[in-house]
């Protein structure tokens, strides 16, 4: 399970323990977040430019029709008009795209990457909802075991740069919290101009450990730093690392966001770099087909995506998810599915709430 962490499948991680019993309660303990960069004692002259900052501009939310409720989970019939989309006007900054200006010694295994992960960025087209809102209902071995609470929040200032920032949040569900205490949560903020992570924060709070997982990603040194302080049956143990990055990449959890923004024709067959804590590896993401789901929220049409992940120089398959995202204006994460070493654990879109559409100006 802790691999399939390290390639995507944050949803998984989630799935393993009992997630969120309501919204109220995962809400609890946002107040108490914390800005790791300022909490892990790091030096200020070399990270100051990862602290995050509230953009200057105000975006508010703009209603939009759409035919999911946001409080009442009720079957709906799909509507044959499309929902009106309200752009969020936002200018960023031009930044040009250059691979080919790299520091000494770069790995050519990473510069390859970049030049197939290229063809991929330059047809990506952003699909991100500010203000967007999913409850996800886990099942594992059909039975429901939590829920997971996915948000896209407000444009944010890391340093200089503008970023979307991504956020998933998880407690345990009241009748397992007497076997197991879970209070998590999982944030990624990428630049919007060149949609690679620019910071990646995962807190976990649990009966059986303590977790700080810290990753930063410079985008002029192609270098990643990552710390994780984690303490368990009473022993706190710590990990540093510096490593290589490639230009073009993806953290473990913004592909579940980032994967929106593809064309997805079918038969389409895309692969990309995850890293995560300092490792690279590379996923595969096949769209499958189009296929009618029979969901909570009405029958919708879907494209079912294939996922697999792999470690370079490793044939073995290392992880494989079904994922569903809606074919409309909006692909939203309707569900996935995954077998795991007993069973297989299964998620489906039970709450939505429509955001407001970002577009470059």
């Amino acid at each position: 399970m802790q691999k399939l962490l390290k390639c995507l499948t944050f949803l998984l991680l989630l799935s393993v323990y009992s997630c969120a019993w309501n919204l109220k309660e995962s809400n609890q303990n946002d107040n108490q977040k914390k800005d790791l960069v300022q909490i892990m004692d790091l030096p200020p002259e070399q990270f100051e430019k990862f602290k995050e900052v509230d953009f200057d501009e105000k975006i508010e939310p703009t209603p939009i029709p759409t035919p999911v409720s946001s409080v009442k989970i009720k079957p709906v019939p799909v509507k044959k008009t499309v929902p009106k989309v309200v752009p969020v006007k936002v200018t960023p900054t031009p930044v040009p795209i250059v691979t080919d200006r790299y520091p000494k010694d770069f790995p050519e295994i990473m510069k390859a990457y970049d030049e197939k992960s290229k063809v991929l960025w330059n047809n990506y087209k952003p699909m991100i909802f500010i203000h967007e809102k999913m409850t996800i209902d886990i099942k594992y071995l059909g039975v429901l075991a939590g829920k997971i609470f996915l948000q896209t929040k407000p444009i944010k200032q890391i340093g200089e740069k503008h970023v979307f920032s991504f956020y998933g949040k998880m407690i345990s569900a009241p009748f397992y919290k007497i076997i197991y205490t879970v209070d998590d949560y999982i944030e990624t903020f990428l630049d919007i101009n060149k949609m690679v992570p620019i910071k990646y924060s995962l807190v976990q709070r649990e009966s059986g450990q303590l977790v700080d997982d810290l990753q930063l990603f410079d985008q002029e040194k192609l270098r990643t730093y990552f710390w994780m302080k984690r303490t368990k049956r009473g022993t706190t143990s710590k990990d540093n690392l510096e490593t290589n990055i490639p230009y073009y990449f993806q953290d473990s959890f913004s592909p579940i966001f980032f994967v929106r923004g593809l064309p997805l024709n079918i038969g389409d067959n895309y692969e990309f770099p995850v890293i995560t804590r300092g490792k690279l590896w590379i996923i595969k993401i096949s769209v499958v087909k189009k296929e009618m789901l029979d969901t909570p929220l009405g029958e919708v049409e879907a494209y079912r995506l294939s996922a697999e992940t792999h470690f370079p120089g490793v044939l073995e398959k290392q992880g494989d998810i079904i994922f569903w995202y809606s074919a409309d204006n909006y692909r939203k994460l309707l569900g996935f599915k995954a077998k795991v070493k007993i069973g297989s654990v299964e998620g489906e879109l039970v709450e939505y709430t429509s955001g407001v559409k970002y577009e470059k100006e």
